[in-house]
């Protein structure tokens, strides 16, 4: 929409990167979860998380849905509804992140500083390298 990411390639190939990019994000985030749980011996609590999560991303995706049809389908500015999108996208990961936090805080006793190394290496730097990554490559 913006012409700033693969822009001389078709719309095909510009799918499969980013849905081979979306992929290999929640592969390395699940396989870092288990290797996480595996190690602070806690096969309870990093699961649980993990599930919560991945249910707020399946909500995120079936509300998302409609937002993305209607930006390709209909005759309206689609920046309506790529900002609705976003918006969308964007309060589900706060209410994701805080519900973990409260997950881990109240109902489980984690300590702050393990949640704060938690969000840093697994939630947020990934988002961010990945989106350095695309915006320095292309």
């Amino acid at each position: 929409m913006y012409k700033l990411v693969l822009v001389e390639q078709p719309s095909l190939l510009q799918f499969l990167f980013f849905f081979g990019a979306i992929i290999f994000l929640f592969v390395l985030k699940g396989g870092m979860s288990k290797l996480l749980s595996f190690f602070v011996n806690d096969h309870k609590l990093i699961p649980e998380f993990v599930y919560s999560s991945f249910i707020i991303s399946q909500t995120q995706g079936i509300i998302m849905f409609p937002c993305l049809v209607l930006a390709e389908l209909s005759r309206f500015n689609p920046l309506i509804f790529l900002s609705a999108a976003s918006v969308i996208l964007i309060a589900m990961q706060v209410f994701k992140w805080y519900r973990g936090v409260v997950f881990a805080l109240v109902e489980n006793r984690v300590g702050l500083l393990q949640i704060f190394m938690y969000f840093c290496s697994l939630e947020i730097l990934p988002a961010l390298v990945l989106v350095k990554f695309i915006v320095e490559t292309f």
